[in-house]
């Protein structure tokens, strides 16, 4: 595929934008894998026809700037979120500068480590099978002047791994260990298993827990290892 296709600033509306998202369509395999879009005049039928594109497990872009399009909103941030579940390509996705607030965001924070609407972690099947591809939403003073929230920086900073087994287990241990006493043991009956038969899965939890020591040392595995936030940000 090509390497880049820049097109910012050159006020390009929804049609335009239709148009380009219909061509790579047809041979997503062939998307550049930078495309940048900022500065048009993009709404979100623009941004909508671009979501089919984003969708397709083929699509070889890893960076789309869509930043500075004011037309962008909410809506167009849950379809965007949407559409990366089945996109393991995508680490860059620029949308500063729209209209998009808190409540648009929050579908991001459910993308990349599957939060429900309550706050809350739905199942550790769900926060392994989320996305752990998307690494950015902005620029760096975008990202911590924005609305987006300190959990899903994290969870962005964490997507940056290049393993990412690694970034699964670290996700699960936040979500389904390091909370309250009564979630914890909720996560825990779910590993180890249910009273008919009580820890009978604790070996293998603990040989997979123990690959993401950081130090590598797999003769010891500490559920509170991945709580230093400082390294995360």
């Amino acid at each position: 595929p090509l390497e880049k296709l820049t097109l910012f600033n050159n006020r390009l509306n929804d049609m335009s934008i239709r148009e380009l998202a219909d061509v790579f369509s047809r041979k997503p395999e062939l998307t550049p894998l930078e495309i940048e879009l900022n500065d048009n005049l993009i709404g979100s039928e623009g941004c909508l026809s671009f979501v089919k594109l984003l969708s397709d497990s083929k699509c070889s872009a890893k960076k789309v700037d869509l930043s500075g399009n004011a037309g962008i909103n909410n809506i167009c941030a849950k379809e965007l979120s949407d559409s990366l579940k089945n996109n393991s390509q995508i680490e860059k996705l620029w949308l500063c500068g729209t209209s998009i607030t808190t409540e648009g965001w929050s579908e991001f924070e459910a993308l990349v480590c599957n939060i429900c609407t309550s706050g809350h972690t739905s199942s550790t099947m769900a926060t392994f099978q989320s996305n752990h591809s998307l690494s950015s939403l902005g620029h760096f003073s975008f990202e911590k002047e924005a609305l987006l929230s300190p959990q899903l920086l994290k969870y962005l900073k964490c997507n940056e791994l290049k393993d990412k087994g690694q970034v699964a287990r670290k996700k699960i241990l936040w979500n389904h260990f390091n909370i309250s006493h009564s979630a914890r043991q909720d996560g825990l009956d779910e590993l180890f298993g249910d009273d008919t038969e009580p820890l009978a899965h604790l070996p293998h939890v603990l040989s997979w827990l123990a690959k993401g020591d950081p130090h590598g040392n797999s003769k010891t595995c500490n559920l509170n290892f991945l709580e230093d936030e400082e390294k995360m940000r």
